[in-house]
């Protein structure tokens, strides 16, 4: 049987003392490199696929700015949705 990890984002990969921001975008909260490490740690050590399962994978319908940075920042860390 394949492990799958089923991925929220806020409160995951960034919370309320995130700094980090979405570039040109009016401030809205990014998310922290450190965070998506220890994803990156548990798809490695489970061999699991990563489902997006936060309301930000409803940007990736529209595709709008937020999936492309989503994406963008999580391909820094060789991870692919």
């Amino acid at each position: 049987m394949k492990n799958v990890m089923f991925l929220d984002i806020d409160g995951v990969v960034n919370c309320i003392t995130t700094e980090e921001r979405i570039p040109d975008h009016r401030g809205y909260i990014g998310v922290e490199q450190k965070k998506i490490g220890f994803i990156k740690q548990i798809i490695e050590a489970t061999g699991a696929e990563l489902v997006l399962s936060s309301t930000w994978r409803l940007d990736w319908i529209h595709n709008t700015f937020s999936w492309h940075y989503l994406r963008d920042e999580f391909k820094k860390q060789g991870l692919f949705f």
